[in-house]
């Protein structure tokens, strides 16, 4: 049943990536920060934004990739980690665009990147990838807590400037 759920929610952001949300790719920040209100049932720890430099116009790839990025990762955060507080980074630079979603929970247990039938960290360096950029997940021990690590340079990230 949670799967059927899951699955039902992708396909309902799927159809509004295709739809062109443009607010999304206006205000990728407050979009994620809405991922707490549709984490019905989850106990969320306190989610900080932190936004660096002047949010500007993404390609519709990289923005719909580093949205749903974002969003499995805050997810597997309210889900998994135990975290007190979880920090988003979002990040418009002259050298491409950067997404860190950090969490001060238990960390991820070795090996939890190879659990069969489980698609998340794989699936999160996937959309990197088709959004050309790539993806780090850092987990330290047990207890330090997991930080998830998305770059796109900026060929791929911004909408070319018109003149």
């Amino acid at each position: 049943m949670t799967m059927a759920e899951q699955v039902a929610a992708d396909g309902r952001e799927r159809v509004r990536g295709l739809r062109g949300d443009v607010e999304r790719a206006r205000d990728l920040g407050a979009a994620l920060m809405g991922v707490a209100e549709e984490a019905h049932g989850l106990e969320t720890p306190a989610v900080r934004l932190v936004v660096e430099g002047t949010p500007r116009a993404m390609q519709t790839c990289a923005a719909e990739e580093a949205y749903m990025i974002g969003r499995e990762a805050l997810l597997n955060a309210f889900r998994h980690s135990r975290a007190a507080q979880v920090q988003i980074l979002v990040s418009y630079g002259r050298q491409g665009f950067h997404l860190r979603i950090s969490d001060d929970g238990i960390g991820m247990p070795h090996g939890a990147e190879a659990v069969a039938g489980h698609w998340g960290l794989e699936g999160m360096r996937e959309r990197a990838a088709r959004a050309g950029g790539t993806l780090t997940i850092l987990s330290g021990r047990s207890g330090r807590g997991t930080e998830i690590d998305l770059q796109i340079p900026a060929s791929f990230a911004w909408e070319p400037r018109r003149r």
